[in-house]
């Protein structure tokens, strides 16, 4: 049986939405890509809220590795959480993202294309700039910073891609592990 195989014949699971009152919420629904993958209240990330921001939802969970590093798993994003996306990034002061999704499977958009090509994208105040990229490795490595708090901020994000078929995007705060 291939993995994908195997994937298919999972049972559905539907989460326990009394868990996951942000993510039900009005206000909050258009910004999960399934309705089946939502973030749970007691380990959800939340955003600083802004005049950019309309809740501090994102369908992002702090998750425990076991390996004494802050992570973060997140959603592919969508269109309309790209701002909340970076905003994530910059303010939990992310230094690498794994994305384990292809961009398209099965002809349906899995992830929105968070990175600019080889100009600068502003994002509401954030600048996003791809410094270099690896195309043997698919390394992306990006730099960023956010205007509106604090000017000429620059982070380095490093992000790496993987051509498996796995739906979710991970994001590590400290440093990377080989």
């Amino acid at each position: 049986m291939t993995p994908s195989q195997e994937f298919d014949s999972l049972p559905l699971f539907f989460p326990d939405i009394t868990k996951c009152s942000a993510a039900v919420d009005f206000r909050n629904c258009h910004k999960n890509r399934y309705i089946d993958i939502l973030a749970q209240d007691h380990t959800r990330v939340k955003l600083l809220v802004s005049s950019d921001t309309e809740t501090d939802y994102i369908n992002a969970d702090y998750i425990d590795l076991g390996c004494g590093q802050r992570t973060i798993a997140c959603q592919a994003p969508i269109e309309s959480t790209l701002y909340d996306f970076w905003n994530m990034i910059f303010t939990q002061d992310v230094k690498v993202i794994v994305m384990l999704a292809n961009m398209i499977d099965c002809a349906n958009q899995k992830c929105y294309k968070y990175w600019p090509g080889t100009e600068f994208v502003k994002i509401k105040g954030i600048i996003v700039e791809t410094v270099n990229i690896e195309y043997a490795s698919k390394n992306n490595q990006h730099h960023f910073c956010d205007n509106k708090r604090q000017a000429n901020k620059i982070r380095n994000t490093l992000s790496f891609y993987s051509l498996g078929g796995y739906e979710h995007t991970f994001c590590c705060g400290d440093s990377y592990a080989n």
